[in-house]
């Protein structure tokens, strides 16, 4: 109460530790609500990682894999979340032809429709502009690094999609894990409220 009055303090609290602490009270409430696996990962939290995705991350926490409409890792009962990994060689391959363009466009599309929808590729932005994959095949000619950024980039934006530059399929793992756990921990506030 404020000392003179007796009426309740109404000033914000200036200490900003306190804010931070009030919000990690709150997520280990929701945690033991909910439960953690060991490694920190929520128990209630299942990744979905596509049958079709060839070369999937390794060793990630409470995870399957299964069919998915859209993206190559989402979670189970939360289809409005999916994320699309991409390694160096698959995104030239995809942005290389009009063909593969106008398919990984519809993909995008279809991201659009869902409440979180993300692209990670498992390398950096100057790997793509300045080391692209060699030719494989019967290509025709080199892979044009700045020309496939372009069309990535477009691609985002057109389609208001975040696409995630990595260093490697490492981060890559990281960043998607960390995107997967905020869109879950985002879908525990909505059922919450």
């Amino acid at each position: 109460p404020h000392p003179l009055l007796g009426l309740p303090n109404m000033t914000p609290d200036l200490d900003e530790g306190l804010a931070e602490k009030r919000m990690q009270a709150r997520e280990r409430e929701r945690i033991m609500k909910h439960g953690k696996l060991m490694d920190g990962w929520p128990r209630g939290c299942l990744i979905i990682v596509d049958r079709r995705e060839k070369l999937p991350f390794q060793g990630l926490p409470n995870s399957e894999r299964g069919t998915l409409a859209t993206g190559d890792y989402g979670l189970k009962g939360l289809p409005m979340v999916a994320i699309e990994r991409k390694s160096l060689k698959d995104c030239f391959h995809t942005l290389s032809t009009p063909r593969n363009r106008a398919r990984f466009e519809r993909e995008l599309v279809r991201g659009k429709d869902l409440k979180f929808f993300a692209v990670v590729l498992e390398c950096s932005v100057d790997t793509i502009i300045n080391h692209p994959p060699p030719k494989q095949g019967k290509q025709r000619r080199e892979y044009d690094g700045p020309a496939t950024w372009r069309r990535l980039v477009r691609l985002s934006v057109k389609h208001c999609c975040p696409v995630w530059p990595c260093v490697d399929k490492a981060e890559a793992r990281r960043v998607t894990l960390r995107l997967l756990y905020e869109a879950y921990g985002l879908y525990w506030r909505e059922m919450e409220t």
